[in-house]
């Protein structure tokens, strides 16, 4: 069970971030319509990243070693790189992602102007990406793991 939720949370990273990229192609390419297809960019989204949560919080409380020493003793978790990063670095940064896709949506939908609607996107799509490659495990960081899990 660990391996299938750790493969979906992993390689729902990258939809997540090329969805990302899109509504901010879309957001700097079609300045003047705003069409259906960017009301469910916007959507899908937020709800990738909610299973994205759901699934990151079912790893946090049952599976993670990590997390489960870090817990034990979290003096030496905050000094040691690794624990620190899973055990409070990542869920931060992620949840912080989560709470911008929401706010991004529901600010998206109050919005009249399409202008408006495209400097949102455009804006906190960035800064969701800025954070999931800073809160995500790659190869060349401290805490690495494969690009592209595969158990």
């Amino acid at each position: 069970m660990y391996e299938g939720i750790l493969f979906l949370h992993a390689w729902i990273r990258w939809i997540l971030l090329a969805l990302l990229g899109f509504a901010l192609y879309r957001s700097t390419r079609f300045r003047t319509v705003w069409e259906d297809r960017d009301t469910q960019i916007v959507h899908g989204i937020a709800t990738l990243v909610t299973l994205q949560l759901i699934l990151g919080l079912l790893l946090y409380a049952f599976f993670s070693i990590p997390v489960s020493q870090a817990l034990a003793n979290p003096g030496l978790a905050m000094r040691t790189t690794s624990l620190r990063f899973w055990f409070l670095e990542h869920p931060v940064l992620m949840l912080i992602t989560v709470a911008l896709a929401h706010l991004q949506r529901m600010k998206v939908q109050r919005q009249e102007q399409v202008k408006q609607k495209r400097k949102t996107v455009l804006l906190w799509s960035g800064i969701m990406i800025i954070l999931i490659l800073a809160g995500s495990p790659f190869p060349w960081s401290p805490v690495s793991r494969p690009l592209f899990y595969i158990p």
